[in-house]
């Protein structure tokens, strides 16, 4: 575990951050992430993906939001840091192509994390 202090953030809300290291697995194609993407925990693997409103794998509950832009080439995965806690800004986190209500159901629930977004 790893407690970062950073002053000067469009994506951070002003609460101290912690990060752990997490693993993005290959989709298969070559996929750019960019920094504060929703992250979800594939049950199975124990690896993470974008999140996935409509999964069931584990990918459809946010489990961290991603720290930096990062790609992750077609084969292989890749290291990157994801923060699973502080405060963050909505606006700022690429939530794809999900809806306002999934969004807010997310928000929610990534509170009950310690991943509070305003």
């Amino acid at each position: 575990m790893v407690t970062a202090e950073i002053t000067s953030s469009t994506l951070l809300a002003g609460h101290d951050v912690i990060t752990y290291q997490v693993t993005l697995a290959s989709t298969g194609a070559e996929v750019t992430l960019q920094r504060g993407t929703p992250l979800g925990r594939v049950t199975a693997t124990r690896k993470f993906k974008a999140w996935d409103p409509a999964a069931s794998d584990g990918s459809e509950v946010i489990a961290a939001l991603l720290a930096e832009t990062k790609t992750v080439l077609a084969a292989g995965d890749a290291k990157s840091d994801g923060y699973v806690h502080g405060e963050f800004h909505k606006n700022a986190i690429p939530w794809g192509a999900a809806t306002a209500d999934q969004i807010s159901d997310a928000v929610w629930a990534m509170a009950g994390r310690g991943i509070y977004v305003r």
